[in-house]
């Protein structure tokens, strides 16, 4: 994710009640970017809070799918997170971007650390390697160990052997055995 602010408006994500009591997400900007930028500044936010709104919209219905998540719906939450980023990224940058995002996904109760993990999960995986066979867990721990793995040109291989565990059923439980199985692969204590 990109976290460079020059030529974006920085903007705030908080939570305020309405006016029938509610929380709701709320954006919030400075001072000084309503007086450098004019009339035109609330424009865009309308337009950011627009596709904020429509992003948080298509998660609740994804949340509301299935009550056990899938492997499919974290790539397709992923998938979620990288338009909408790819989206504002150019005017705006969220100060509170990893925290807005964990507190506003209802239905996913992910932390920070996870949100942070999904922005990289569907880049790491095309859709066509994700299989509801395998948990997410499995994937976050492959995902976890990708940046080594990759360093070890393993990765590629490490994602078609958790499928091909996965087809013949012999999938081990992603704790201890196959984070036990990864830790040793980025150790160079297994070889190939």
């Amino acid at each position: 994710m990109e976290t460079i602010m020059e030529g974006k408006i920085p903007v705030r994500i908080t939570w305020m009640k309405n006016e029938k009591g509610i929380i709701e997400s709320e954006v919030l900007i400075g001072l000084d970017d309503v007086f450098s930028e004019g009339i035109s500044i609330s424009k865009k936010i309308e337009k950011f809070k627009k596709r904020y709104y429509q992003f948080l919209s298509d998660v609740k219905k994804l949340a509301k799918k299935n009550k056990q998540k899938k492997a499919s719906d974290y790539w397709k939450l992923s998938r979620l997170l990288i338009e909408f980023n790819s989206k504002i990224e150019k005017e705006f940058f969220i100060i509170n971007y990893i925290e807005a995002i964990s507190k506003d996904m209802k239905g996913f109760h992910l932390s920070v650390t996870q949100v942070d993990r999904l922005f990289q999960f569907a880049n790491y995986f095309k859709k066509s390697e994700i299989d509801d066979a395998i948990s997410y867990s499995h994937y976050r721990e492959l995902t976890d160990k990708r940046n080594r793995l990759v360093e070890l040109d393993l990765f590629e291989r490490e994602k078609k052997k958790l499928l091909e565990l996965s087809d013949k059923g012999k999938l081990p439980s992603h704790k201890p055995e196959y984070r036990n199985y990864l830790n040793k692969i980025t150790r160079g204590d297994v070889t190939a």
